[in-house]
C-alpha cells in the first residue's frame, strides 16, 4: 500500500531534527509541488504546523513559495491567516 501524501508529510513533521526531515524528504522522493485534497503543498503544510525548520528545508530544496491552494492562498497568506507569527 502506497502512503498518501498527507501521511508522508505527517511522518516527516514528527521528526525532531532538521537533518532527519531532509533525509526523509529525499527518501520518499517527495514532490514539493504535489498537493493534497485541498490543493496544499508541503510548504503550506509546514506553515500550518508552524514548522520553521521544515519550511527552511523545503524553500532551500526549491519549493514554490507562491503556490496557491484551492482557496487561492499562498503559504505566507496562510501564515498570516492562521496567525503563525514564528513563520511570518
Amino acid at each position: 500500500m502506497k502512503e498518501s501524501y498527507q501521511d508522508i508529510l505527517d511522518f516527516i513533521n514528527k521528526k525532531k531534527k532538521s537533518s532527519d526531515k531532509k533525509y526523509w524528504i529525499e527518501q520518499f522522493k517527495l514532490d514539493l509541488e504535489e498537493v493534497d485534497c485541498c490543493g496544499r503543498t508541503a510548504l503550506q503544510y509546514a506553515v500550518y504546523n508552524n514548522d520553521v525548520e521544515l519550511l527552511e528545508i523545503l524553500i532551500k530544496s526549491g519549493a514554490k513559495i507562491d503556490a496557491k491552494d484551492d482557496f487561492g492562498l499562498t503559504p505566507l497568506q496562510r501564515a498570516v491567516f492562521w496567525n503563525v507569527l514564528e513563520v511570518t
